[in-house]
């Protein structure tokens, strides 16, 4: 079992991987901006917006639109959202929550469709490889639909990356894979946030956390540096002071330390991902090596 475990833990670094290769390329996305006068970011919240609606079933308030990544506290989405009004994309109602028009859910389902057909031509594995990958996937994807701690509710990741599900399940191959795979992912940063929230933990703090544990920060200029596109300097000082309080860091000038009760918790955290994260996956330890394998090729064999 603990190496079935050990196996399983070896997918998901991959698939962020995959998210960002396999639709790279793809003329759409400058196209959609040329004709809609906006910039990348702006284009792509338009995007995030439908997710989120998506998730909700409706409008959605700005709080339910922050929520969506509560790691980042600078809010970049709101002079987003102004410009997509501006553009007739998006809209508010009497209560002040926002939607797409016409118009921009138009441009997001042709930025998908565009996107799919470009998915769809790829072949990095042999034709019947990807499609016992994306059965493999499916499995596990599945399963986790049927877990009821893990089933997709209004506002989560997973149910804004089931919203996309609308393709029959004759699809190609590579279609599936990358539904199945941002399923995944989308339920997997689910499982993660339930995890550190019953760890009586704030996200911007737990980003802290992380850099300190993960071994990619040891100093306050240190995550001023990587955290400086989600937390500003007082930001980043509010959240040491909330990691002080709890003793999971010590701080000494410049120099910041995770404590032993410190990495025990963030180490709880991950454990408890993954307790909950793989539980209902039904890959036996050979189907999990063959996944992992294949994954692994498939990402390699990418474009990009």
């Amino acid at each position: 079992m603990t190496r079935r475990l050990d196996v399983l833990k070896q997918i998901p670094p991959l698939m962020p991987k995959f998210l960002g290769k396999r639709r790279a390329g793809i003329t759409i996305v400058a196209e959609l901006m040329q004709e809609l006068g906006v910039d990348r970011p702006v284009l792509f919240m338009m995007r995030d917006l439908d997710l989120i609606q998506g998730s909700y079933g409706g409008p959605v308030s700005l709080s339910q639109i922050h929520a969506d990544n509560p790691y980042t506290i600078i809010d970049y989405a709101s002079p987003r959202l102004n410009a997509l009004i501006e553009k007739g994309l998006a809209q508010q109602n009497e209560e002040g929550a926002y939607s797409l028009t016409p118009r921009g859910k138009d441009a997001v389902d042709r930025l998908h469709q565009a996107g799919r057909e470009h998915v769809a031509q790829l072949h990095p594995l042999p034709d019947d490889e990807l499609e016992m990958l994306a059965h493999q996937l499916e499995r596990a994807v599945k399963s986790i639909l049927a877990d009821p701690n893990l089933a997709p509710r209004p506002g989560s990741r997973l149910a804004s990356s089931r919203y996309l599900a609308t393709f029959s399940d004759d699809a190609p191959a590579m279609v599936r894979i990358e539904q199945a795979i941002f399923d995944l992912w989308m339920a997997r940063d689910d499982t993660h946030q339930r995890a550190w929230r019953d760890a009586e933990l704030e996200a911007p703090a737990l980003d802290v956390l992380s850099q300190l544990w993960s071994g990619e920060a040891h100093t306050v200029g240190d995550l001023q540096r990587v955290l400086e596109d989600r937390q500003t300097p007082a930001d980043l000082e509010s959240s040491l002071a909330f990691l002080l309080d709890k003793d999971y860091i010590t701080r000494d000038g410049d120099g910041v330390e995770l404590t032993p009760q410190g990495a025990l918790v963030r180490e709880d955290i991950e454990r408890e991902t993954d307790s909950l994260y793989f539980a209902p996956w039904p890959h036996t330890l050979a189907e999990a090596e063959w996944l992992r394998d294949k994954l692994t090729q498939l990402v390699s064999n990418l474009p990009g």
